[in-house]
């Protein structure tokens, strides 16, 4: 993958869709794993990350 080459570790690709419907791809770190359809939180920035959900459903 290019991201291990450029950062010494795997990465996975996520696509996630938005409240609103739009899509955004984020490249991160293999940890932690989130699975299809998980609620995730993103995290806006120079380097945008997501995480899983915990608040209420």
């Amino acid at each position: 993958m290019a991201e291990k080459s450029a950062t010494g570790q795997n990465g996975i690709e996520y696509v996630v869709e938005t409240a609103n419907g739009a899509l955004l791809t984020v490249v991160q770190g293999a940890e932690p794993a989130i699975a299809v359809n998980e609620k995730v939180l993103v995290i806006y920035g120079q380097r945008s990350r997501i995480i899983p959900y915990k608040g209420q459903q």
